[in-house]
């Protein structure tokens, strides 16, 4: 059953060589029952995921890297194999050990020229020369956990996550690929968690919790280049020089930073598992459930960044992949994208004279506002430009803002759709162009303040 509010005018529109009239009638219907999730998988909307089935692994997969070209790279307790990301299938194996172990941490280097994966079990650290296809053990690093380079440094130094000792400490070790020195840069209480380096050479820790399911126990610290680079040598930095940048999730087992800046941690306490979302600012709260598998924990995250920001309802490009497993008999992969919200028009985008024709925008959840541009000519979309909050990306249109346009204002329905009915012109060959500009989004409670506008793909219309 549909409730429907629409209202009809009569709008001159066209270049200055003719003009015609459109008949547009916009919409917005409510409708009575929603779209389905996939079984155990939640994601919140602006996000689309797509799951496959990984392959049985000799111990379990354990850290997952994304190569320059996109592929994504993974050890499976034996091997280190490149992965099909669509699939779940092996596409190539790399190098294998000789006997099974608990697998840590696979990492690409800076370089793409080398990958680097640790184990556990008796605490390896391996490098493998994609060119040369030779493998090294690096050094040994007690149950070694987690790997990051400084961008500062190159691709010498490999900072490790690690709790070599006995007790609540974890500790970051700076290991010279080279020689095999290592030197303790951080000591803080906890367990060994995920680490990583931001641009500017900002380190970040988020040690797990002394006390294993403990609610909203995870702490994200943050130490400058600055001190990074004062710990090289006899000094140790201690959780008093870190600064806590952000709070509020329980434990994260594995953590991936966007291009923009923002966390999404894969947050695992005894009882329940999410994706967590914490905004470039850090503070005390996040969004929780980003992503939620009933019966699954969100276990390793990888990061591949594409052309796009990676950012809800935003252009694809950018995307996380998302190991899914029970730890015993399912794995998964998971590739969580921007969704765009969709734009199509029926019965086709070459109508015959005077046809009746409807746009229907979908995926604009929590959007109240349309504002539909409808212009004489299309042109390819322009890159994201930053002129607001986390960029605004605005505008990014299809149609040209040079050329005659019309601009109409309609509403959004609490399922995020929205529609626009037209008659085509009588003149044949008329093109033109039509997009929505949705808003105004909100971001997630306590996650990362999103683009307040978004726009729908363009969809060209000439009469035959």
């Amino acid at each position: 059953m549909l409730s429907q509010e629409s209202r009809c005018t009569r709008i001159p529109f066209g270049s200055r060589s003719f003009r015609f009239a459109l008949l547009v009638c916009i919409s917005a219907v409510t409708a009575l029952s929603g779209e389905g999730l996939r079984a155990q998988l939640q994601v919140v909307p602006g996000f689309t995921a797509k799951r496959v089935t990984l392959p049985k692994p000799t111990k379990g997969w354990s850290g997952f890297s994304v190569l320059p070209d996109g592929g994504l790279v993974a050890f499976e307790g034996k091997s280190l194999v490149l992965l099909s990301p669509s699939t779940g299938k092996v596409l190539k194996t790399f190098t294998s050990l000789t006997n099974p172990v608990w697998g840590s941490a696979v990492l690409v280097g800076p370089s793409g020229k080398n990958l680097y994966f640790g184990e556990s079990s008796t605490g390896g650290i391996y490098a493998f020369n994609i060119a040369s296809k030779t493998l090294r053990k690096a050094s040994t690093i007690t149950f070694n956990y987690a790997f990051a380079f400084n961008p500062l440094e190159g691709e010498r130094f490999l900072y490790v996550s690690a709790k070599p000792r006995s007790g609540a400490l974890t500790d970051v070790i700076r290991l010279d690929l080279v020689t095999g020195f290592q030197d303790r840069i951080v000591e803080v209480k906890g367990f060994s968690g995920p680490l990583t380096f931001d641009e500017k050479g900002n380190l970040y820790l988020a040690p797990a919790p002394s006390k294993f399911g403990a609610k909203a126990a995870g702490r994200l610290l943050r130490y400058s280049p600055a001190q990074v680079l004062s710990a090289i040598g006899p000094k140790t930095l201690t959780e008093k020089e870190g600064v806590l940048f952000a709070k509020g999730f329980d434990n994260a087992l594995s953590f991936v930073r966007d291009g923009e800046g923002t966390f999404y941690i894969a947050d695992a306490s005894s009882k329940t598992s999410n994706l967590f979302e914490i905004g470039k600012n850090g503070g005390s709260a996040g969004a929780r459930d980003v992503l939620k598998a009933t019966g699954l924990t969100v276990s390793s995250l990888a990061f591949s960044k594409g052309r796009q920001p990676f950012e809800r309802f935003g252009r694809k490009g950018s995307k996380i992949y998302i190991h899914l497993t029970n730890f015993f008999s399912k794995y998964e992969l998971v590739t969580l994208e921007p969704a765009r919200p969709s734009l199509v028009v029926s019965p086709n985008r070459t109508p015959s004279p005077d046809t009746p024709l409807q746009y229907v925008v979908k995926g604009a959840q929590g959007a109240k506002v349309a504002i539909w541009l409808l212009g004489t000519e299309y042109t390819p979309e322009r890159a994201f430009a930053p002129l607001g909050v986390r960029g605004l990306n605005f505008p990014s249109f299809g149609i040209s803002l040079f050329r005659p346009f019309l601009t109409l204002l309609g509403s959004v329905d609490s399922t995020g759709k929205a529609s626009l009915s037209l008659k085509a012109p009588s003149t044949r060959g008329v093109l033109w162009t039509t997009q929505a500009l949705l808003g105004l989004v909100k971001g997630l409670p306590g996650g990362e303040a999103p683009s307040p506008w978004v726009t729908s793909n363009p969809v060209t219309v000439r009469v035959k």
